[in-house]
């Protein structure tokens, strides 16, 4: 009887230690997946497609997100969420811990990115902002110019730029064509790639919101007397081929014979110069009903017009005027 007693004192005190122990360790667990970990503002960290586990513990640790790569693979382990890491990138708010940590990989959703492509880039200039862009490689292949949709796109690191090139196709497409449905029964342009190329240079030669369709007007009219467009920046794509040039345009220029000069070829390029937004592509279709032939700078950011050549050549000077000065 005695021993008996004795060996359940020694169970129940086993039993208590047990216990013990392992309120110890659950507290611990505890303490480990809720306490704070090392960063201390958000921060955006990539999980490459195959890591694993022991990966994902040390990038966390080489980006100062957590202080410890066996606390971060011991809660992962203890909640069984080690099959339920993800790839991509995430971002990971400042003061998260293990526990939080886990759950924007597992659960979160990717971080997306910005690109924004300005109204008329050309397409060597778009293929530059996609170069620095982080996450995304260089596009291969370009389709041709002015054919994508300057706005802005987003995305997640490790995404493919040509799905975004295609993105930015398609979008124009798909604008083009309402645009081009809506054209006025007695529209000058011949096709959709006429139109397109005019608004690029319409885009080019202004970026005022209220001066789009009557710069639109200018072109038109122009085209309809079979006048030489005589737009500089069509000269400047025929030299740089889509680059800004990074001085004034000089006679030698004006007078270098190449496709895209509209000072020396009659009609419209062969092509667009840039991408231009949808408010140039509209202008081109609703260009105000004016009989402007001509429009040089006013110095103010904006143009001035005129429907003769005497008058031109009087703003002309006037411009010349005031660049001089500055």
């Amino acid at each position: 009887m005695v021993v008996t007693m004795n060996l359940s004192r020694i169970l129940l005190a086993t039993l208590a230690y047990v216990c013990i122990a392992l309120g110890t360790v659950g507290g611990a667990i505890y303490y480990i997946a809720h306490s704070k970990n090392s960063v201390d503002q958000n921060t955006l960290v990539y999980i490459p497609p195959g890591s694993g586990l022991l990966r994902i513990s040390w990038i966390l640790k080489n980006n100062n997100i957590i202080r410890s790569p066996w606390q971060f693979r011991l809660i992962s382990t203890v909640n069984g969420m080690n099959s339920q890491l993800r790839a991509g990138e995430f971002e990971i708010v400042a003061g998260a811990s293990v526990s939080a940590i886990l759950d924007t990989i597992t659960k979160g959703k990717l971080y997306k990115r910005r690109l924004i492509i300005p109204e008329g880039s050309s397409n060597v200039q778009i293929a530059d902002i996609i170069k620095i862009a982080p996450g995304l490689e260089v596009p291969d292949i370009m389709p041709e110019e002015g054919y994508l949709l300057p706005e802005t796109y987003f995305y997640h690191y490790g995404s493919k730029s040509s799905d975004i090139i295609e993105q930015m196709a398609q979008g124009l497409s798909e604008k083009l064509d309402k645009v081009w449905a809506q054209r006025p029964p007695n529209f000058s342009l011949r096709s959709k790639h006429e139109l397109l190329t005019l608004a690029s240079i319409i885009e080019k030669e202004t970026s005022l919101e209220s001066e789009r369709k009557r710069v639109a007007a200018v072109f038109l009219n122009r085209l309809h007397r079979g006048m030489r467009l005589q737009s500089d920046p069509t000269v400047i794509y025929g030299i740089t081929g889509g680059y800004k040039l990074d001085r004034r345009l000089t006679a030698a220029d004006i007078n270098q014979a190449t496709e895209y000069n509209t000072y020396r070829i009659k009609g419209l390029p062969p092509g667009p110069i840039a991408n231009p937004g949808l408010a140039s592509i509209e202008a081109v279709i609703n260009a105000a009903p004016v009989k402007d032939l001509y429009f040089v700078a006013d110095g103010t950011g904006g143009h001035a017009f005129a429907t003769t050549l005497d008058e031109h050549n009087k703003n002309v000077k006037k411009w010349r005027r005031i660049r001089d000065a500055k």
